[in-house]
C-alpha cells in the first residue's frame, strides 16, 4: 500500500469466526495507521480516508512478520482462525 510515495507492507487474509463467518481482512503496520490517523482518530487527509478504509486492523510492526495463523489466532480484536493467505 502507497502513501505518499512510500511502500508500506500489508498483508490480506481469508479467515473465520464465529463473529463474523467467512471474511477478506487486511492488515497494516501501526506505523502506517499512525500516519493515516490523528490523535483523535481521524484520517489526517482524503487520501488517508481512503487507505483506512481498506484496512481491518493495525498491528505492531513487528507482528508483520508473524506467521498469519498466530496474527489471526492472537494479534487482532476477535479470535479468527486463518483460512489462506492471498
Amino acid at each position: 500500500m502507497k502513501y505518499k510515495d512510500i511502500e508500506y507492507p500489508t498483508r490480506t487474509f481469508t479467515v473465520h469466526s464465529d463473529e463474523t463467518g467467512e471474511e477478506i481482512i487486511t492488515i497494516a503496520p501501526e506505523s502506517l495507521g499512525s500516519l493515516l490517523i490523528d490523535g483523535d482518530g481521524d484520517p489526517v487527509d482524503d487520501e488517508a480516508e481512503a487507505l483506512d478504509e481498506q484496512i481491518y486492523h493495525y498491528v505492531p510492526d513487528r507482528v508483520m512478520d508473524y506467521d498469519p495463523a498466530d496474527i489471526c489466532e492472537n494479534a487482532l480484536d476477535i479470535k479468527f482462525t486463518f483460512i489462506e493467505e492471498l
